[in-house]
This record gives C-alpha cells, structure tokens and sequence, in this order.
C-alpha cells in the first residue's frame, strides 16, 4: 500500500506510519492532546478493487452517521421482542442473549472469492453441533426471511460440493464436532414451510446423499462408514458412542422431511436406521455405553468423564453417558421404559440434576431440563429451567456458564426467558412458565404472540391448554399464552 496517500490527522502535518507483516499491519503515529483521529477501514474477502471500492463508498460519511446507521439496524433486529420484567437484569440480559445470537455467521454473499454460490452465501458456521437445537429453531421463528438465505447457502454448498457441512469456516469444511447436523436443519425447514416448491427438492437430494453415502473424510462430513454398516459406531471411532446418537437423532430428523414429502420408503428406511442406536444401550447400568468390534461391552463402565480432555472422548464427545442419555430426543418414550417406567426415569433426572451430573455449559443437554415433559411433569421441567438460570445466568463478565458456541448458550436463555423450548428437526416445542412477566414476539406478517404468568396451568387463546407441547403452525398463526 502507498503510504503517500495516507492523509495526516486533520488539525496535524504529522503523517502516520504504515508497516506490514505476515500478521497484517501496523498504524503508528503520533497525536496532540485531545485531538481526534478518523480512521476508516475496508476489507474485501475478493481482491483489491473491491476494497478499494468499499473505501470510496464509505468516503464523506462521519463516524456518527455510521453509528446511528448501526444502531438503527439493531434495534429493528432486536425490536422482534418485547418484554417486561421488574428485574431490570433481567432485560438486560435477554437483549444482550438475543444480540449474540446474532454475531455469526458471516455473510460473504456476492463478496467471496468464489461466486458460483451466488446471492447466498455464510462463513463461519463453528458449527451446527452449537447452533442446530435452539439457536436455527430461534431464527427460525424470529427471523424466518433471513434463515433461507442461510439455507439456500446450505442447499448450494451440498450441490456444488456433494458433502453437507457440520462447519463451515473461510469458505471450507472443518471439523465435524458431532453428526451430520446440516441435515436436521434443512429438514426442520421444510417442516415449518420455510422452503417451497424447487428448494424442497433440493433440500431433500443434498440431504439424502449425504446420509447414504460413504464418506471418504467423516471427520469433516457425512457418517462414519461403520454407522452405515451396522447403524451404530464401535470403540474403533473416536467419541463412537455420542457420534451413533447424534447419528441416529439426524436421521430421524431426515426422515420427518422424508414422510412430509411424500418419499414414505426412504422415510421408513432412515427411521428404522435411527433406532439402531438403541444396540448401544446397556441394560444392567442403563445408560448409553461402547461396544467392541465384537460387539462385546467395552469394560471399565463409567457414567462420569474418563478423562480430562473430554473433547477426546474416548466414547463420549464433550460429554458423558449422563449428559447424552437423552441426546437421541425421538427415543426418549423407548429409554423411558428400558428405565422401568415413569418414576425411574423421573429419578433418573432427578438424580442428574441433583447429584450435580449436568453441565448447562454443553450443548448435549440443553433438552435435558425439558425432558420431564416427556412423561408430562411440567413442574418439574420449570423448577430445573428456572434454577439454571438464577444459578448459571448472570450479569456481569462472567454471565454464562460456558463459552457461548455462535450464541448457543444465549439462544438457550432467550427460549427459557420466554418458556417455550424447540425440539430441533420437528414441528414442536415445549411449554413451561415463562421466566418475564411478558414477552410479546412480532413475527413478519403482523401477528404477535405473547406468553405471560406464572401459575401453572396454560391457557391458549383463553382457553386451557393440557398438552405439553405446541406445533409451530399454531404459535405462528398467533395468540396469547397465558399461566394462571
């Protein structure tokens, strides 16, 4: 870069110094006192013209002008909420959770160096083992015009490369951190209208190949090839345990799309595949647990880490058999009675809470405080919500319990502060109390829905409402959920 045509600080003959290295560049000058210094600066992910072109664009335009620009825009993206609550924390919290979850991914379209993908296209997906439970579910509801240009990229992506991404960083794959997660995404898509006509299609043949065929690199996309064999991983893969659960949860996410769509066979084929994980569950100690190549229970049987470094399993990853025993949602009627009923499963979270065997810090459990939903103990489900988030949520620099994951963790709060949870790749979510007073959500298209209360029995649209969970056709056509 010519240093020469670096104009000095207004007010000052000093020019600044410009050096470059490997890392990038350093600007170095001298100031006066109180004086104040304009600098704007252009990236391209393309090439020097463009740079040069965004540059000029930004030309004559002051700091504040950008700054109410910015605030402008967020406070449209924000403003989809609107909450009351007589802990002022506690608004502050939800805006600063619903913010993060909105820092990433980049949107590169039309501005990276490849541009067969067209007007769609994100980096920095890290990754959708984070951001498919309740953070896509969340956008989904809120931001619905923004997610298909999320998963056109996706769709687009598949095509070009025949591999769906679990992480999609600088325009390549990266590593996969679970199972095949792109999928439950796109199916959930379908299943709430939020793709037509071509695009279903389209989902459905990206997300078809890269279930059923064998991958030659599964650490960065599609299944491990044993899973295809036997529709279950050995100890002979890495985190092999978690993988056949995350496995056999995006398979049956992709057949829901499957049945939607019409294609029954190859609904009934994934389906059954899925339920193939359950050659993993241990009988005797009751919870998921390895297999040896023969098929024989690998020894030395733990609930808890088997070490340190957790992330390297070695058959659980980032987890352990506690916090993954309910990881596979669409089994969780089957693992209800392999546990001798609803009072020993009932006891079993019990115990996972109270004997402190759960990490609110890891995605795998985010559905475990909602899981007492599943044998219809609300109470339950809220008292463990609402715990977690006087106890693991606060403000101040130290607010969250682990590291956020793409705003995973404060999409997790978002959905808790309003008393709605999603079931990732269906139609579905639970409902608790919420923990506002009042929380409105105005969806495009004008309707509202508000949830509010804090007694125990819901009512929708004045009237009571028994069930335990509701579809998302009827959240969106909108209505008041009331807890008296």
């Amino acid at each position: 870069m010519d240093t020469t045509k670096i104009p000095a600080p207004v007010g000052s003959k000093k020019k600044p110094s410009l050096k470059f290295d490997t890392t990038g560049f350093a600007l170095t000058g001298s100031v006066e006192p109180n004086e104040e210094i304009d600098l704007t600066v252009s990236i391209s992910y393309k090439n020097l013209e463009e740079t040069q072109a965004a540059f000029s664009k930004s030309l004559g335009l002051s700091f504040d002008a950008i700054r109410k620009k910015t605030e402008t825009n967020w406070e449209d993206r924000l403003s989809v909420f609107t909450i009351e609550s007589a802990d002022a924390d506690k608004i502050m919290m939800f805006y600063s959770a619903l913010y993060h979850t909105m820092i990433m991914p980049t949107d590169v379209s039309g501005h990276h160096p490849d541009d067969k993908f067209g007007e769609s296209h994100f980096w920095e997906h890290y990754t959708f083992w984070d951001t498919f439970r309740c953070l896509m579910p969340l956008h989904n509801l809120v931001y619905p015009g923004a997610q298909k240009r999320i998963f056109h990229s996706l769709i687009r992506i598949g095509e070009d490369k025949k591999w769906l991404p679990d992480a999609w960083i600088a325009g390549d794959f990266a590593m996969a951190q679970g199972g095949c997660n792109a999928e439950i995404i796109l199916s959930e898509a379908v299943q709430k209208g939020l793709l037509t006509g071509l695009d279903i299609n389209n989902a459905w043949k990206v997300c078809y190949a890269n279930a059923m065929n064998k991958s030659d690199k599964p650490g960065l996309y599609g299944r491990q090839p044993e899973y295809l064999e036997k529709g279950f991983c050995t100890e002979k893969v890495k985190n092999c345990t978690s993988a056949s659960l995350e496995y056999a949860y995006n398979d049956y996410a992709l057949s829901l799309l499957a049945f939607k769509i019409g294609k029954v066979s190859e609904g009934t084929i994934l389906k059954a595949r899925s339920e193939k994980v359950l050659n993993l569950w241990y009988p005797t100690r009751k919870f998921f647990w390895a297999k040896d190549s023969n098929q024989k229970w690998m020894p030395n049987f733990t609930p808890e880490f088997m070490r340190t470094d957790h992330w390297n399993g070695p058959y659980f990853y980032e987890g352990n058999p506690w916090l993954y025993h309910l990881s596979a949602a669409h089994l969780t009627d089957t693992i209800v009675a392999l546990m001798g009923g609803k009072e020993a499963f009932i006891s079993r979270l019990d115990s996972t809470f109270e004997g402190k065997h759960f990490d609110m810090g890891n995605e795998p459990g985010f559905l475990l405080p909602y899981s007492y939903l599943a044998v219809n103990e609300r109470e339950k489900s809220k008292n463990a919500v609402h715990k977690l988030l006087r106890e693991k949520f606060v403000s101040g620099r130290k607010g969250l319990p682990g590291q956020d994951d793409s705003g995973a963790l404060s999409s997790w709060l978002v959905w808790a502060y309003i008393g709605l949870y999603p079931i990732a790749g269906t139609e579905d979510y639970y409902l608790i109390p919420p923990y506002l007073d009042k929380a409105e959500i105005h969806l495009q298209g004008g309707k509202t829905i508000s949830t509010s209360g804090k007694g125990a029995k819901p009512f929708w649209n004045g009237k009571p409402y028994l069930k335990m969970k509701i579809k998302h056709a009827d959240l969106i056509a909108g209505g008041k959920l009331e807890w008296k």
